[in-house]
């Protein structure tokens, strides 16, 4: 207990000036399992398994498409809770807006014949338009992601692809975006991590 008591004063006491904070300079970071991506349909299912935080395609099935988002409440500044006087109120309608710095995704590619490619990807929220960013391919060690049309389907192993926003998602209102890769037999998609700062 004598351990204990300090830290829970030290807790307490960061917890009180919480309320003092101002949560407007970012970034935050939203760390996302493989395991949260998921097929078109509920029947893709069965071409995959989730397995220690991962999403794996199965050796005696195809290429599939699966769909990662980024979950929203990891992207929220609090626009309400800043310090009184000290700044102005955020703009209106700023809860629908996201500015994507970037995805990184770590995964590995163990098929010879197709590569595991990753974009990412964002809808507006007034009609549903989708906006894409360009796409990129798991590749050797020394890369972070190739454009695919650079590279052959012979890369094997594991590595990481650094993914750009969607160029004008920044500016429009959405609800719903995310990463969306297409995966080969035998490969897995291991983690995701997107930063996001104010706009």
């Amino acid at each position: 207990m004598r351990y204990r008591l300090p830290l829970l004063l030290g807790f307490l006491l960061t917890s009180s000036s919480a309320a003092a904070y101002v949560y407007e300079l970012g970034p935050n970071y939203v760390n996302m399992p493989g395991s949260s991506c998921r097929p078109a349909t509920a029947s893709g299912e069965s071409a995959l398994y989730h397995d220690n935080g991962a999403t794996t395609v199965r050796s005696n099935k195809s290429l599939q498409r699966l769909y990662c988002p980024i979950a929203r409440r990891g992207t929220s500044f609090y626009g309400g809770a800043r310090l009184s006087g000290s700044t102005p109120p955020p703009p209106a309608n700023t809860e629908y807006k996201v500015n994507l710095g970037g995805v990184t995704v770590y995964g590995g590619d163990s098929s010879t014949t197709a590569n595991l490619t990753c974009f990412t990807f964002g809808s507006r929220r007034s009609d549903q338009a989708v906006y894409y960013g360009a796409a990129k391919s798991l590749c050797g060690p020394t890369s972070l992601g190739c454009n695919p049309g650079d590279i052959g389907s012979g890369f094997t192993g594991w590595n990481t692809m650094r993914l750009s926003a969607p160029s004008s998602l920044s500016t429009v209102e959405t609800v719903n975006f995310g990463v969306s890769c297409d995966v080969p037999n035998s490969s897995t998609v291991q983690y995701l991590e997107s930063w996001i700062t104010p706009n």
